[in-house]
């Protein structure tokens, strides 16, 4: 018996989901790994300027990688959107004026693997 089409819709979406949030997970670590910055002080609310920096970096690559809405970013981080969307706007503003900044994302970027990340990043040995 096959699945009729809206229920092959439905189960590739959830599967696409699921892939995405493990993802975000994975980029989270990946960044805490790269950047010597505690998983749970990436997520915290800590404003100490190497952890909102990390933070904004892991918000970035989740948001270029993933196809999660902001509100579901902000669920990992416990902002709503609105904050998730200034994070990227302080990000994009830090990578233009920093070029400390933008060489430490182009090394981050470096060590994340190419083709979108297959869906999954490795944990760091």
């Amino acid at each position: 018996m096959n699945p009729s089409p809206q229920l092959y819709k439905i189960l590739s979406d959830a599967i696409a989901t699921i892939s995405d949030l493990h993802c975000a997970w994975a980029i989270i670590a990946r960044i805490s790994a790269l950047t010597s910055v505690s998983v749970v002080d990436i997520q915290s609310h800590n404003r100490h300027w190497e952890i909102v920096q990390a933070r904004w970096i892991a918000i970035h690559f989740i948001r270029e990688y993933t196809s999660l809405p902001l509100s579901t970013i902000g669920l990992y981080f416990g902002m709503k959107h609105n904050s998730i969307l200034y994070a990227l706007k302080s990000f994009q503003n830090e990578v233009e004026t920093s070029p400390k900044f933008t060489a430490q994302v182009s090394s981050i970027r470096a060590e994340l693997p190419r083709g979108g990340l297959g869906r999954v990043i490795a944990a760091p040995k």
